[in-house]
């Protein structure tokens, strides 16, 4: 069975028949200049088909063609101008979030009628947007340029791809004292990556994994990157529980002095990384020995 054709998604105005004209059309251009296929979503009104049907599909497009037309005159405090469709502002915005914050670069052309001034997030995503002043002006156009849209410039991950990614990312070292756990990365791989949470797991034996603490990056910061081909990046976490207090209360730690160190080689944790490489969420997982201090801290041999 061959794998179906990546989509290019066609963000044109559906106010008037010739503005959805222009959109099939575009649609028919992909088709027959690309290896892609053209998608242009007609009448969706509901909260399923608007979900379905055109976030979905943006979501999973290599390509994006923005064609804004007139959509009236707004008046500021200072000037006039010339308005564009809120609705094509609103999936260019999540066209400009794919590529910046995903990583999911999307092949672009844009158009936007003479009148319409370029500003705010468009003019980011619509780089070298062009004036048009017929919709013939837009077809001819797009028969120029699609055909040199030959590749995608982000092609999604196989489970392969996710596995070797995996295996060449590791935790080298751990440092906690509740609240505060300390975790040294090494990604060998070619991609930067996304760390977003970490978790510390225990188990006797290799089997039920009792979760110890999990933790997410300190000062409120959704991730933080590990660059691609560097050793022993550390990243402070915030954690939720205190890892010394739950081995103790499973009877793997016991209550010492202040001083007391303990080593052992049956006290070993899993660390979870949760994280993100080029847009998809993955996990690895990494067993390291540990020392723990009577003082309730942990630091890795």
């Amino acid at each position: 069975m061959s794998e179906p054709k990546k989509t290019v998604f066609i963000s044109c105005g559906q106010f008037l028949d010739s503005e959805k004209a222009l959109g099939r059309k575009a649609a028919e251009l992909v088709n027959k200049l690309t290896p892609f296929e053209g998608y242009f979503a007609e009448d969706q009104s509901d909260l399923k088909g608007v979900t379905e049907s055109i976030l979905g599909r943006l979501h999973d497009s290599v390509g994006f063609i923005a064609i804004m037309h007139h959509r009236g005159m707004v008046t500021l405090s200072d000037r006039t101008s010339t308005r564009a469709s809120v609705w094509i502002e609103q999936e260019i915005a999540i066209a400009a979030f794919m590529g910046q914050i995903l990583k999911r670069p999307l092949r672009t052309l844009g158009y936007y009628q003479q009148g319409i001034p370029l500003e705010g997030v468009r003019q980011f995503i619509l780089l070298n947007a062009k004036p048009f002043s017929t919709n013939e002006d837009v077809a001819r156009d797009l028969e120029i340029e699609l055909p040199k849209w030959g590749t995608a410039l982000y092609e999604a991950l196989t489970a392969d791809q996710r596995e070797i990614i995996r295996r060449k990312l590791s935790v080298t070292r751990i440092r906690a004292l509740h609240p505060t756990l300390t975790l040294w990365f090494t990604n060998r791989t070619d991609f930067p990556i996304s760390v977003k949470s970490a978790s510390l797991l225990h188990s006797r034996n290799g089997q039920n994994h009792k979760r110890l603490n999990r933790g997410v990056p300190s000062d409120n910061r959704r991730s933080v990157e590990v660059r691609s081909h560097t050793e022993d990046t550390p990243i402070a976490f915030i954690t939720d529980d205190d890892a010394v207090l739950k081995l103790q209360s499973l009877g793997v730690v016991d209550r010492r002095l202040p001083n007391y160190s303990y080593l052992s080689d049956d006290l070993d944790v899993e660390v979870r990384v949760e994280y993100e490489v080029l847009g998809q969420e993955e996990e690895f997982r990494e067993s390291l020995g540990l020392r723990v201090y009577g003082n309730r801290q942990i630091e890795s041999l």
